[in-house]
């Protein structure tokens, strides 16, 4: 009759991050999502580091315990899909409930720039006329 090692813990020799599978005659170690057998040792799952091994990220990329988590630069943010990076329009984006600039608002890519009307400079801060 079959032994079912996977029914004890000291029956079996799979790791932290992964789950035991009962075969017949012996039983194998499968690790969770996020994780691979570490080289040849089929007990042992170590962390996938996703952000170097798909670079699934269209900015930036933390690689966390079982998975990892995109991130955008500033001026962009994470479209709703968490993996690509839209502009923000921040000349739509009050700051403490003001507008961004105090004249003429230009939205770029990651940033923006606040013009004066003619007659009028910019102060230091680059928001004001």
């Amino acid at each position: 009759t079959d032994i079912d090692e996977c029914s004890s813990p000291d029956l079996n020799e799979c790791s932290l991050h992964s789950r035991c599978e009962n075969i017949f005659g012996s039983y194998m170690c499968r690790c969770d999502d996020g994780f691979k057998h570490y080289d040849y040792d089929a007990f042992t799952c170590v962390d996938i580091d996703e952000c170097k091994e798909w670079g699934p990220c269209d900015q930036g990329c933390m690689n966390t315990l079982g998975s990892y988590e995109c991130y955008c630069k500033t001026g962009f943010q994470l479209r709703e899909d968490k993996r690509m990076c839209i502009d923000i329009n921040e000349c739509d984006t009050p700051v403490s409930g003001n507008p961004v600039c105090y004249g003429l608002c230009h939205n770029t890519i990651g940033s923006y720039m606040c013009h004066c009307p003619a007659g009028y400079n910019n102060t230091k801060d680059k928001r004001f006329c």
